[in-house]
């Protein structure tokens, strides 16, 4: 496959450096700048000084002992976005 096919159209920015190059994962993106993933639900949705990368989710909800396991992570993670209605 080429590295080109996952590169996403300028439908989306980087919250941090505002640049509008990403690869596409799927239900995420990543900046090809400043490396960090972002859910593309969250993008243009809510104010860019609101959304936080995957990887600081990821850092947030490790914190929680009751959120080790992934299923209960996943099901917080999945309420975000129901109560964002996106």
């Amino acid at each position: 496959m080429n590295p080109l096919d996952l590169m996403v159209e300028e439908k989306y920015h980087c919250p941090q450096c505002k640049k509008t190059d990403f690869v596409d994962y799927g239900e995420t993106v990543e900046c090809t700048t400043c490396l960090i993933e972002y859910d593309k639900k969250l993008l243009g949705k809510i104010p860019d000084d609101e959304i936080l990368s995957r990887q600081e989710m990821d850092g947030i909800l490790g914190e929680f002992e009751e959120l080790k396991d992934p299923k209960k992570a996943k099901k917080l993670y999945d309420s975000f976005f129901e109560d964002l209605d996106v």
